[in-house]
């Protein structure tokens, strides 16, 4: 297994003016060639996050359930793209290894 950071750090306009939400994902992957398929389709996976993460209201990322839910629809998200592009083997899961809102 093996983390992956996608980089820069993904940075959104939330729903309320002037608040953004910046995040930090790490991609577990197994095997060398899920994680030459994760940087190939990085820029899908980028703006499959950008546009999953934007607009969303401050009140429905504040708790640690609601971010635990974001998560989870991060790592869909990610695995619809791969399958959309080629396929999802060997990619397991995302992580939030941090997590930002600014008001």
């Amino acid at each position: 297994m093996e983390y992956l950071e996608i980089t820069p750090k993904i940075t959104v306009n939330l729903a309320e003016p002037r608040s953004y939400l910046l995040v930090n994902v790490q991609l577990l992957a197994e095997g060398p060639k899920a994680v030459e398929k994760l940087k190939k389709h990085m820029p899908a996976i980028k703006h499959e996050l950008i546009m999953l993460l934007s607009g969303r209201s401050t009140d429905s990322i504040q708790t640690m359930e609601q971010r635990e839910a974001l998560r989870k629809e991060t790592a869909a998200a990610i695995k619809k793209t791969l399958e959309h592009y080629e396929d999802s083997d060997g990619f397991r899961d995302a992580f939030f290894s941090e997590f930002l809102i600014s008001y």
